[in-house]
């Protein structure tokens, strides 16, 4: 029991000197705050953007939905021919930039960009794990729980998010999403480096 003990603050240690795992826990956080951000308010902005019943609206979190499963097969088949860290930084980028394109174009246009976010989501979350956790050998088993733990991001941020809308509206809001995908962004940039 005591060697478990020393194995796994050594484990911690480790885990903690090491920048690139280190980044990535904080990189998965913010992915999945994007995630649940934008799943958890697009009804919400479709209301507001083009007056649509909560019905109209669920379809369009449907297409989400639908959009983010296609795209899983797509985006896996593109990591064959593009290295995945640099899929990562194109669709992080292309995230933020749906978001920001959302916030001020509250139109039909808003909520399809809204809904094409998750086409940009579709790849983060086991690439962002499967890039932190390379190199870590014997610690990789406590670097994984890490990282699973950092869905705690899709939490917190929705509160965030939730208190932008009270503030000021849904489209808004959407500064948080694209706020986190720039922190992916970086991650990825930092990975390509």
């Amino acid at each position: 029991r005591d060697s478990e003990q020393v194995h796994f603050l050594l484990s911690l240690r480790h885990l903690l000197h090491n920048p690139h795992y280190r980044y990535g826990v904080i990189a998965q956080f913010f992915n999945v705050a994007a995630q649940v951000c934008t799943w958890t308010y697009t009804i919400q902005y479709v209301e507001e953007a083009i007056g649509g019943t909560e019905a109209n609206a669920g379809l369009y979190l449907q297409y989400s939905l639908l959009l983010f499963l296609l795209s899983r097969f797509v985006m896996t088949w593109l990591m064959g021919y593009i290295r995945p860290s640099l899929l990562m930084l194109l669709l992080a980028l292309a995230g933020s930039a749906l978001a920001l394109f959302a916030m001020f174009s509250p139109t039909i246009a808003g909520v399809w960009a809204v809904v094409a976010i998750s086409a940009t989501l579709s790849l983060m979350f086991p690439t962002i794990y499967g890039i932190a956790l390379q190199g870590l050998g014997e610690d990789t088993k406590f670097g994984a729980a890490g990282l699973v733990m950092a869905i705690l991001g899709g939490a917190i941020m929705p509160l965030v998010q939730g208190a932008m809308i009270d503030a000021f509206n849904t489209a808004v809001s959407f500064a948080v999403p694209a706020a986190c995908f720039l922190i992916v962004a970086w991650y990825a940039g930092f990975d390509l480096k």
